[in-house]
C-alpha cells in the first residue's frame, strides 16, 4: 500500500511508502467547488479592503515614557525591581520613537511588539509590558464587537 500526498501549491501528487496505490473512486480534487485553497472570500479585494490589512499609526499616542511608566506599574505590582536594559534601552527607545510614526497593519504592529519583547529593554515584564500595549490597541479597534466575542 501506497500513502498519498497532495502538494496543494503544486498540485503535484507525492508518493510515500511502497506497493500498491490506493484512491477512492469517488474522491475529487480539492477545491473543485471553485473554492480557493488559501480560504478566506474569492472576491478580487479590489473593490473591499479587509480590515487586518489596513494601515495605521498605531503607536502615535504610546509615548516611550508611557511605555516605561506601564513597566514600572507592573514592575511595582510584581514586586520587582524596574529598570533598563543597559544594552538594549537606548536602540529600543530610538526605535520605538520611529515606529510611533509609521503606519503598519495590525499584523504588523503586533509583530513590532513582538520584536520589542524579545529585545527585553527592561530588566523585568518586558511581556507583561508589551502585551498590555497590544491588548490595549486591541481593545480599541474591536471596541464595536460584542463583550462575549472580546473574552475569547
Amino acid at each position: 500500500m501506497r500513502l498519498i500526498c497532495v502538494d496543494i501549491v503544486n498540485k503535484n501528487r507525492l508518493a510515500i511508502g511502497a506497493e500498491k496505490e490506493q484512491i477512492m473512486a469517488d474522491e475529487i480534487e480539492i477545491g473543485s467547488a471553485g473554492a480557493s485553497d488559501r480560504g478566506g472570500h474569492s472576491g478580487s479585494g479590489s473593490e473591499f479592503s479587509s480590515p487586518f490589512r489596513t494601515r495605521a499609526q498605531f503607536f502615535k499616542n504610546w509615548s516611550w515614557e508611557s511605555v516605561v511608566g506601564i513597566n514600572r506599574r507592573t514592575c511595582e505590582r510584581g514586586r520587582a525591581q524596574h529598570g533598563f536594559n543597559s544594552e538594549a534601552a537606548g536602540p529600543c527607545a530610538t526605535r520605538w520613537e520611529s515606529c510611533r510614526s509609521q503606519a503598519l497593519t495590525l499584523a504588523d504592529a503586533l509583530d513590532v511588539l513582538r520584536q520589542f519583547h524579545r529585545a527585553a529593554p527592561f530588566l523585568f515584564f518586558n511581556g507583561n509590558t508589551f502585551a498590555y500595549i497590544a491588548r490595549e490597541l486591541s481593545f480599541a479597534i474591536f471596541s464595536d464587537a460584542p463583550a462575549t466575542r472580546k473574552r475569547e
